[in-house]
């Protein structure tokens, strides 16, 4: 049989991006105390032009003044509609126009006041009476609400389906005020500031009703018709975003941030908010001479979670076991804390150390914490039928995906894969794989600088004490009380989003100007210098040696499940990173085993079987 091509990671150094990691970029505050919302209604039709909309005016929490505006299109007699309701309601009613010109731009430009909506990309567009290519958002638009050359665009970059960026591009200036920082604006859309506060994505009924607001989302099958029932629904609109507004910023006051929720874009935000407040050094700044040839050998052996279908169109009784908090768990395991806080990370070569601890090791070791602390290694192996996570085209998809297949190099290429990754595959085919060469890495002292801090109300870290265990542990002693749903949910969001992802972020340099090309170095199996027109740059806290062995360990957990399972006569229908569907009579076996590995003071199942519907456990569906 033929093989298909693979393909790896690398690590890319960008030599053009000269940013601070530690400090943000500089920001003209806004005005705290004004607060505009709008919302808007459109035309039915697949164009979906302005109709009309609403907006309020609220400083210091009381509403200031409400306005009703309308296309400029619209005809006299559905003016006049609009205009009897705002008299009845003593709202002041405009054009679009107008409203731009007198309301829109003198509060959110000029007196800096905060604008909210909800998906306000989408109704700062019905705004527009142009748009264009964003220069420097690469893919983004920039939208031309006004003629008046003092009035700014406005820029949005989508980053996903719940977050953009938005902000004002820099207005017409006097040539000695062009170097001058810019006022960007304070533009907060709570579909995606839900989003970071609970890690679920709603629309604004959803998130009326989960927040918990007087202000509910009626039902309305006046779409598109001007009347009582439409403008009040609209009206009922704006007025419920202020209200989650408010509610949104009293659950993220809980968590003692200064970031502005502006800046937050999902929850791995919230997760980095944290580290920037013990002041967590980034680790390319505390290793700038770490080689760059390990950090793409590293990089070279990252694969996401492990998700495999293993019994298709044939119906078995499964239970679904769940590992708790697999990440993080993980992440204590590992004892990445030490690598996160460290003054330096150092390296060692562990060839055969590491091979005479994979040739002794066994399943039965698998549930000992101990074993967990000898994991941190990269191996170079020549591939020879060995159980791995491989990244190639599968099909006849475009697109790259990550499978677990059997590997054989046929042409003699060596990869690096990470120890844990090479003990699942002993654990599967019982053959140990041979290494060619291994990397250990080792953490060096403690930063200097690190900060006590207050993570909720009541719950403190003390400098130096592990972030991740102290947010479980907090979690696992609240976690029965339903009284306490909120704060455990809260506890499960910031311990995530701060153990994995935020480790593992490369961005797209948007700001880059078009067509010009920026020049980069790969490092990877061999190293070559080449140039891209749009480089992308490390996250702040970019880690690769703790965003791999992170995953790669969530990937053992799942095997030695899974081997425990077959070697025990059973099967295995399904997994999908932290979770497992095996057959019933055999979810008290890898409950048994695993119980041991709990890192946790609180007693804790590792693997607890999951709940659906009415919280009825998934142990024999």
């Amino acid at each position: 049989m033929n093989g298909i091509p693979i393909h790896t990671r690398c690590y890319v150094d960008n030599h053009d991006d000269n940013r601070n990691l530690s400090s943000s970029n500089y920001q003209i505050n806004s005005n705290n105390s004004t607060v505009l919302v709008f919302d808007t209604e459109t035309t039915p039709d697949q164009y979906q032009n302005l109709l009309f909309g609403s907006c309020g005016i609220w400083v210091n929490g009381h509403l200031k003044k409400f306005y009703l505006f309308y296309a400029d299109w619209l005809k006299k007699a559905q003016i006049r509609k609009i205009l009897a309701y705002a008299k009845r309601h003593n709202f002041e009613l405009m054009s679009r126009h107008e409203f731009v010109e007198k309301v829109f731009y003198p509060y959110v430009y000029q007196a800096r006041a905060k604008c909210v909506g909800f998906n306000l990309p989408f109704d700062l567009s019905r705004l527009a009476i142009s748009y264009g290519k964003a220069r420097k958002f690469h893919g983004g638009f920039s939208l031309k609400l006004s003629e008046n050359p003092a009035h700014p665009n406005i820029r949005i970059k989508s980053i996903n389906n719940k977050a953009s960026f938005i902000e004002f591009s820099k207005p017409v200036r006097k040539k000695s005020q062009k170097k001058k920082p810019h006022y960007k604006g304070f533009f907060l859309d709570l579909k995606t500031f839900s989003f970071a506060l609970t890690n679920k994505s709603y629309n604004l009924g959803g998130a009326l009703q989960d927040f918990e607001c007087k202000l509910q989302k009626p039902s309305t099958q006046h779409h598109g018709k001007i009347s009582k029932q439409y403008l009040d629904y609209n009206v009922n609109d704006t007025k419920s975003t202020y209200e989650l507004y408010q509610k949104c910023m009293q659950r993220y006051q809980t968590f003692l941030l200064s970031k502005q929720p502006n800046q937050l874009f999902s929850p791995a935000s919230i997760g980095k908010a944290y580290l920037e407040k013990i002041e967590v050094k980034p680790f390319l700044e505390k290793n700038s001479d770490f080689p760059k040839e390990i950090l793409g050998y590293t990089m070279m052996s990252y694969y996401g979670g492990r998700v495999e279908c293993r019994i298709r169109k044939k119906p078995v009784k499964v239970t679904y076991l769940d590992f708790t908090s697999m990440y993080p768990t993980c992440f204590i395991l590992l004892e990445m804390y030490n690598f996160l806080i460290s003054d330096k990370i150092t390296f060692y070569n562990s060839k055969k150390k590491t091979q005479k601890f994979l040739n002794k090791i066994t399943l039965s070791d698998i549930n000992k914490k101990e074993t967990w602390k000898h994991l941190t290694t990269i191996c170079k192996i020549k591939p020879d039928n060995d159980i791995l996570p491989v990244r190639s085209k599968y099909g006849a998809k475009h697109a790259t995906n990550i499978g677990v297949n059997y590997l054989k190099s046929t042409d003699g290429t060596c990869l690096w894969y990470t120890l844990p990754d090479l003990i699942a595959s002993k654990l599967l085919t019982g053959k140990t794989p041979v290494i060619e060469d291994a990397i250990s890495f080792s953490p060096i002292g403690i930063q200097k600088g690190l900060q006590e801090i207050e993570i909720l109300n009541g719950i403190k870290l003390k400098a130096g004490k592990d972030f991740i265990k102290t947010l479980i542990e907090e979690r696992l002693k609240i976690k029965s009380d339903k009284n306490q749903n909120l704060k455990q949910n809260i506890l499960k969001i910031i311990a995530n989003s701060a153990s994995y992802g935020i480790f593992i972020q490369l961005d797209r340099n948007f700001e880059a100007n078009s067509g010009r090309k920026s020049a980069v170095s790969a490092y990877g199996l061999e190293s070559f210098n080449t140039q891209v027109e749009r480089p992308e740059r490390q996250g702040r806290y970019f880690n690769p040696i703790i965003s791999v062995f992170l995953t790669a360990s969530s990937r053992l957990i799942l095997a030695a499940a899974e081997s425990l399972v077959l070697q025990n006569g059973g099967y295995v229908a399904y997994c999908d990173t932290d979770s497992i569907f095996v057959s019933p009579k055999h979810a008290q076996l890898v409950q048994d085993f695993f119980r041991s590995l709990s890192p946790y003071s609180q007693k804790t199942e590792m693997f607890k079987v999951e709940t659906g519907r009415n919280n009825v456990k998934l142990d024999d569906v």
